[in-house]
């Protein structure tokens, strides 16, 4: 059993990155955040920081005695899963907020695959601002509240440890996916997607309602949640590539730009403030 998970920063495009790993037959339906399982990797995270500070080897006898009770954990997690969505051979776990734990899931699991889904910045806060409006209009909190430097410094933030991580196994497990790439060159993504993972993904097509049999994609669309726009659970579509243009004002535009330049660099975005 291979278990992938997918992450990047929220409304990257993460969940048309699932969806067409779970229409594969092999794999789990399309399933919501792993918010639980996050929770058992930030414990992990934090006992490594309690080790050094404060615990001692009081209740591991060292790092790797943490680490394997921990992956022991983690993978009883799965299994109960796997058994769960049973003949699924493959697990495609979903979470946003984990995305910034990939080095540590990688620890605790050193088979998994990772792919993170990447997004123009700009689009990314673009898209954030409108489900934020949203959330506004319904009395409801607001996620994202338009402060673009802000937004940035968190969208950057799902993507560095990934980035940064030294571990040169953990860089042959990764694919990074561009959204862009994605809805404009699907077939070619795909093909990327299919090397990358070992999966046929047979039935999946980009023109067709997203597949994956764990959603009711429209119903979703009637429910009102902010989330939700008109793209959601369809084929795949190039309409908001570049609407950053139509909502942002150039001095949010810079302000993208610059606190999310690392993004920009390693994607091949191009500024428009040059």
């Amino acid at each position: 059993m291979t278990c992938f998970f997918i992450g990047g920063a929220p409304r990257s495009g993460g969940t048309l990155l699932s969806s067409i790993l779970c229409s594969d037959r092999t794999t789990n339906p399309t399933l919501r955040e792993a918010h639980y399982l996050r929770e058992m990797v930030q414990s992990y995270r934090q006992g490594k920081q309690l080790f050094n500070t404060l615990e001692g080897s009081q209740y591991f006898s060292d790092f790797e005695d943490l680490r394997q009770f921990s992956s022991s954990c983690v993978q009883a997690f799965l299994d109960k899963l796997a058994a769960r969505y049973a003949p699924a051979t493959n697990l495609v776990i979903k979470s946003f907020l984990m995305s910034v734990m990939f080095p540590a899931v990688f620890e605790l699991l050193p088979e998994a695959r990772f792919l993170i889904s990447v997004r123009d910045p700009r689009d990314i806060a673009c898209s954030q601002i409108e489900v934020g409006e949203k959330q506004r209009q319904q009395g409801q909190n607001i996620r994202f509240p338009r402060d673009v430097t802000r937004l940035s410094q968190e969208n950057r933030h799902y993507y560095l440890p990934s980035m940064t991580f030294q571990h040169p196994r953990f860089r042959d497990q990764v694919l990074f996916v561009r959204y862009e790439d994605l809805v404009q060159q699907p077939d070619t993504q795909i093909d990327r997607i299919r090397a990358f993972t070992g999966l046929a993904l047979d039935d999946y097509n980009p023109a067709e309602f997203w597949a994956g049999g764990g959603r009711d994609f429209r119903s979703d669309h009637e429910s009102g949640d902010p989330y939700i726009n008109e793209l959601y659970g369809k084929g795949v579509s190039t309409s908001r590539v570049g609407r950053y243009q139509e909502l942002l004002t150039p001095g949010e535009i810079r302000a993208i730009e610059t606190e999310c330049a690392p993004i920009f660099s390693a994607f091949g975005y191009k500024p428009d403030q040059v």
